[in-house]
């Protein structure tokens, strides 16, 4: 999970990809907790994997908020 190594990659220094499909783009973000997670992690990632053309619109939405 992408919130969780993100605090690893950035102690390292190495770029974070994340792979994100379904609840963790539909749902979770819907989540206060989750949300702020998100935000704290987005800063670190340099890549994002998705499975889809909405998935990637839908990411889009949510990191920039």
């Amino acid at each position: 999970m992408g919130v969780l190594a993100a605090p690893i990659a950035r102690q390292l220094g190495l770029p974070l990809a994340v792979f994100m499909h379904g609840y963790d783009v539909t749902r979770l973000p819907l989540d206060p907790d989750w949300r702020r997670a998100y935000e704290l992690m987005w800063p670190d990632v340099a890549l994002v994997m998705v499975p889809s053309e909405f998935m990637i619109a839908t990411i889009v939405c949510i990191s920039s908020k």
